[in-house]
């Protein structure tokens, strides 16, 4: 709870000093639409019963810019999203939250880097009452290019996120590194990878080493006879991203992600995530 009183504390006063910036800021609007699908939705262990999904996936974002200094901003960056799941309804999710960045570029040479620090949190209303959430989230981030057609970006994140059942409570820290390749005018490749430092929670019948480590148990109200649990992991995520505009205006993009997570008892968690669909800026 204090970890959560100390973000909105501190975004709030982030805001409040950027509000006079603000008020003559340039404005971009995003909205996007897509298929997600999962063939893993449960988390379950190696070896155990794996259940695919798919959702449909819906998304309005705002990003206020405004310049403070030479080389510095400020960006406000609101965003609501709402997913809707083709068999497991209890996992229908509206989403909504908010980040203030801080944004410093040093110089104006070509290969200067753009150096940022975020706060944001967030909400995370589910049809199941177990899986409701709020979140308190900050980052310290870095973009460099590298070529005209090449920049990598790298990033350090620290995430708490409160339910309202102890077993779907969780926080990690997260480091990231990625590389953006402008193919040609209208394709982009992106290849990232994080590495993830805390819980992770897994939907299904805990064994006796899951039971012994595990930080909280209980029953889930989505997944009948099954129980959600959760436990301390190392994380590793892999995805790879083409982006083809279609117009000025619209984009359509592809999202091909590995998540693994090794636990100190033994057992390792897999899934494959895919995300397609078509983002408008306006």
């Amino acid at each position: 709870m204090q970890a959560r009183s100390k973000g909105i504390t501190s975004l709030t006063l982030l805001l409040l000093c950027a509000t006079p910036f603000l008020a003559e800021a340039r404005v971009v609007r995003l909205a996007d639409v897509g298929l997600v699908t999962d063939d893993n939705i449960t988390t379950a262990r190696d070896g155990g019963e794996r259940l695919t999904e798919q959702a449909l996936q819906l998304g309005l974002a705002q990003v206020v810019s405004a310049a403070v200094d030479h080389g510095l901003s400020l960006r406000l960056i609101s965003r609501v999203d709402g997913r809707f799941h083709a068999r497991y309804q209890g996992l229908n999710e509206f989403a909504a939250g908010v980040d203030g960045q801080l944004l410093l570029r040093p110089g104006r040479a070509f290969h200067t880097p753009m150096l940022g620090f975020s706060l944001g949190v967030g909400t995370h209303q589910f049809a199941s009452r177990l899986r409701d959430t709020q979140e308190a989230r900050g980052k310290l981030f870095v973009q460099q290019a590298l070529t005209t057609q090449l920049a990598a970006r790298g990033a350090l994140a620290s995430v708490w996120r409160g339910s309202n059942s102890q077993a779907f409570d969780t926080d990690w820290r997260s480091a990231e590194i990625a590389l953006d390749w402008q193919v040609q005018e209208r394709l982009r490749l992106s290849l990232a990878y994080q590495y993830r430092d805390g819980t992770v929670v897994s939907i299904g019948v805990p064994g006796t080493e899951a039971l012994a480590n595990a930080e909280a148990v209980q029953p889930d109200d989505v997944f009948t006879g099954l129980s959600a649990f959760s436990f301390d992991a190392q994380t590793h995520i892999g995805s790879v991203t083409a982006s083809y505009a279609l117009t000025p205006a619209v984009t359509l993009e592809t999202q091909l992600r590995y998540v693994a997570s090794d636990t100190d008892f033994g057992s390792r968690y897999q899934r494959w995530n895919t995300l397609s669909g078509l983002v408008l800026r306006f």
